[in-house]
């Protein structure tokens, strides 16, 4: 049977359970905030998308084992070309090319870094988080202009 989109939600709150973000709040907020970005007219795929964009990298799940659940090939390869590679994508400039050669990856991941732009995320922020801000903002512009 097809995941839906409440399956994926309630996968999603499963797998990301126990873990917490830079405010310490629960992390599966992320997530859905990023599913939220995508706007009304999100397909259902870039919804899943979205709910499972770093379900490889932060949990115990492989795509084949989401290919094994029924999700589409089109979520299922987004999530890929979103999740880092193994040397942990020293390119970050490479890693947002490689996430613009898809539509559903390229719109998941704007939303993504409009999620990660929201300095109410980051409590005390220090120069480091101030650096990766830069990234963020620099990359979505690139993406946005594809």
């Amino acid at each position: 049977m097809k995941p839906t989109l409440e399956s994926t939600l309630l996968f999603a709150v499963q797998k990301h359970q126990g873990q917490r973000d830079w405010a310490d709040k629960p992390y599966i907020f992320h997530p859905i905030r990023v599913m939220e970005n995508l706007g009304q007219k999100a397909s259902e795929s870039e919804q899943m998308a979205a709910l499972l964009h770093d379900i490889i990298e932060d949990c115990d799940v492989s795509l084949q084992e989401l290919r094994d659940m029924g999700y589409p090939e089109d979520v299922v390869e987004a999530i890929d070309l979103l999740t880092k590679n193994e040397e942990g994508e020293r390119d970050y400039q490479k890693a947002i090319e490689r996430v613009s050669s898809n539509p559903i990856s390229r719109r998941v991941k704007i939303a993504d870094l409009t999620d990660n732009l929201r300095l109410d995320r980051i409590p005390n922020p220090t120069p480091r988080d101030i650096k990766r801000l830069d990234k963020y903002v620099i990359a979505k512009a690139y993406l946005e202009a594809i």
